[in-house]
């Protein structure tokens, strides 16, 4: 539609289809909006060099720029509130390097994403990729007779790389492949231009254009076999109905042609979706969006139910090697999607950072607490979900089994525990911990800290934290034929072995490591196993086990992340050696790696000894509230993400919020008995519709200008 927009105002029509076109694509998404400004501009310039008869460039690039300005202004108006709160995130910094762009075989991924979508490990659905591909080859057989056409194609190919160059200018160096339906728009072009053009085919470039398909397809059979399912199975029908209907060309009629075209792109944009949408954790995505159905959904997402039934205002639940992947997102409203995903959540980023919580391959959907008690207690987790034959045992303080359930996707048994504590999100302290001082402890201090007082900004700090709960273990590398790790702090072959100077038992094991990279300067990302024993699968069978992966600053915006903790999980029996392995060969170095034991007896005081003040607690449309019952004077930690949208009311007074913990909020409460009420209100919202008003009157501007 767009393409269909930018000819009407290259043919001198009217501008108000596009403009209407680009208020959509801005709701849709803001993103590819502002990636389709880029391209809209090549694609400007390159049309009128190719044809420029009769026309001036300057008007034609104003009527793109006020027209695309009118209908951005309209469509931000929804969408202002979430572009604000991601342009002020650290992963938009200008010091981010840019992505490699001529890896031979990340772009044979983009070639074969411009089909299969799925394996550019893109996360964009490009509904007309079949059909476009069918009038390439077209284009293919008729480059002759519209050498205008085949040369723009070309430039137009060059220009999708003005779109990563540009985005430097605004830090936004999105991998790659986040750029292949920019591709794809480009490519749209030929559907509107060569639309009726491929129906004049004669005999022989008929033949032609059934050859170059069948060749892709015989190339891409292993592809084929790999992704052979009902999404594969569409995308190949769209594609044989378009080379079919180009074939028929002149002997269907227009209409009938024409019909056919838009059910072939439907089928196309089907395919796309089903893939999309049949992703398990999108798939659980979409069942999430109705929050007032969440929990119950939750449980019964994989045809099995635990949840159903349960208290679920003001907890949390979390889970462990489950098929449940962005779990919190089914927490209501703003309580969890917000707090687990630091996509949207500069605090949250920062607040995970600080703790070495950089587990995932993403670093953004984050999922889960990596079973660290303390902090599940902390922030409100109640429930807490894993595999019923699982050997490892949930957190400390989570010894309540409710139930097991066997779940039909992954055929799997999965138990449900409840936590032996009333927590909650409100946690009473009466202590703070200045922020600067909280920074000077390392991440595994920083998490003790977290259990004895509220960080807070601008108060001085009133306790000296006791960092009882944990110790450092003493290690040093054993010789291997494999692979080895140096005086140096250099690890050759991408393995090696480590004993613990004594045997470990009775706690949590904690790998931390700060600034582990590839000496390498072509990987761009790695993952890294850690086991306890040495099995010949990557994840240990009995063992505990951890993987984590790890992404360079110039693979991904998400990249650059130096310190990490990986909790190996409870100790039974006594470890002596702990394995590390990199899923990349080479040599790695780093500036710091140690091995914690996180005593079992500590972690429970830390439970136990948190007040949780709490009853009542209440979720309504953007309000949270509750009864307080406060023993002392202190801080009421609150464990919702901080935003100057919230604002609270204790007894129906006013009352300032701080910024707690990095993230969260705290509002200062007194001895007694209180009703506390937190109402949100979108940030953004009012400029939005202002945005949205004064789009609406650019249109009747437009429209005035050409009548």
């Amino acid at each position: 539609l767009l393409m269909i927009g930018c000819e009407k105002i290259f043919k001198g029509e009217s501008v108000l289809f596009y403009t209407v076109v680009y208020a959509l694509t801005v709701l849709n998404s803001y993103y590819f909006a502002f990636i389709a400004s880029i391209l809209i501009f090549g694609f400007c310039i390159i049309r009128y060099l190719a044809d420029r008869k009769g026309r001036k460039l300057l008007p034609l690039v104003a009527k793109f720029f006020f027209a695309s300005l009118a209908g951005g202004l309209i469509g931000i108006g929804l969408v202002l509130p979430c572009v604000m709160n991601l342009m002020f995130t650290d992963r938009l910094s200008v010091s981010n390097e840019l992505s490699l762009f001529f890896d031979k075989p990340y772009m044979e991924r983009l070639f074969h994403g411009l089909l299969f979508t799925n394996t550019t490990q893109s996360d964009t659905i490009m509904g007309s990729s079949a059909v476009v591909f069918v009038f390439l080859a077209v284009l293919a057989v008729k480059a002759k007779e519209y050498p205008g056409e085949a040369a723009m194609t070309v430039l137009l190919t060059v220009s999708v790389f003005l779109v990563p160059v540009c985005s430097l200018f605004n830090a936004m160096n999105y991998p790659t492949h986040r750029w292949i339906f920019a591709q794809d728009f480009m490519y749209s072009w030929l559907v509107v231009l060569l639309f009726e053009k491929a129906r004049s085919l004669n005999m022989v470039q008929k033949v032609l254009v059934c050859l170059l398909l069948a060749a892709f397809v015989l190339a891409e059979v292993k592809l084929t076999i790999v992704f052979f399912n009902k999404s594969a199975l569409l995308i190949f029908a769209a594609m044989a109905g378009t080379a079919g209907l180009v074939v028929l060309g002149e002997k269907l009629p227009l209409k009938l042609y024409t019909a056919g075209m838009f059910l072939m792109l439907a089928v196309s944009c089907a395919s796309m979706a089903m893939h999309f949408f049949g992703y398990s954790s999108y798939g659980e995505l979409l069942m999430f969006i109705d929050a007032g159905k969440a929990w119950p959904q939750i449980g019964t997402a994989g045809g099995f139910d635990l949840l159903e039934g349960l208290e679920t205002d003001g907890v949390r639940f979390d889970s462990n090697n489950t098929m449940i992947k962005r779990n919190s997102t089914g927490v209501l409203d703003i309580s969890g999607y917000d707090f687990y995903n630091s996509y949207y959540n500069n605090d949250i980023d920062r607040f995970h950072n600080e703790l070495g919580l950089n587990l995932y391959p993403w670093n953004y959907g984050y999922n889960g607490l990596n079973r660290r008690g303390s902090l599940e207690h902390l922030l409100g987790t109640k429930y807490y979900i894993q595999p019923d034959d699982s050997t490892e045992r949930p957190p400390y303080g989570y010894g309540k089994k409710l139930s097991s359930a066997y779940e039909e996707v992954e055929k799997d048994v999965y138990a449900l525990y409840e936590s032996d504590y009333n927590d909650s999100y409100f946690t009473l302290f009466t202590d703070v911990v200045n922020r600067e001082d909280y920074l000077q402890y390392t991440p595994v201090e920083r998490e003790l800290v977290l259990s004895q007082a509220v960080v807070l900004e601008d108060e001085a700090s009133t306790l000296t934290p006791v960092m009882d709960g944990y110790r450092e273990l003493g290690w040093h590398a054993l010789p291997s034929t494999m692979g080895y790790c140096d005086e140096d702090n250099r690890i050759m072959d991408g393995i090696f072995t480590l004993e613990l100077d004594e045997p470990y038992e009775d706690g949590d094991l904690y790998v931390y490591f700060r600034n582990m990279v590839p000496i390498n300067p072509a990987v761009t990302d790695f993952s890294l196993f850690v086991k306890t024993e040495d099995t010949e699968t990557a994840f240990g069978i009995n063992g505990m086990n951890q993987a984590l992966g790890v992404m360079m600053p110039k693979n991904h915006m998400y990249g650059g992340k130096e310190e990490f903790i990986m909790n190996l999980g409870h100790v039974d029996e006594p470890v002596e050696e702990v394995h590390v392995r990199f899923n990349e060969g080479g040599t790695y170095r780093y500036d710091q790696f140690c091995i914690y034991g996180r005593e079992k007896k500590a972690q429970i005081g830390e439970a136990e000894n948190l007040v949780h003040p709490a009853s009542e607690i209440r979720w309504e449309n953007n309000t949270l509230s509750a009864s307080l019952d406060i023993p002392t004077d202190g801080y009421l930690f609150t464990a919702v993400p901080y935003s100057k949208g919230f604002a609270c009311y204790i007894d129906g007074v006013k009352t300032e919020i701080l910024k707690a913990d990095t993230a969260f909020m705290a509002v200062p409460v007194e001895k007694g008995s209180h009703e506390i009420v937190f109402r949100y209100s979108t940030p953004w919202r009012i400029p939005g519709i202002l945005a949205s008003i004064m789009g609406i009157l650019c249109v009747f501007l437009l429209k005035k200008c050409e009548d």
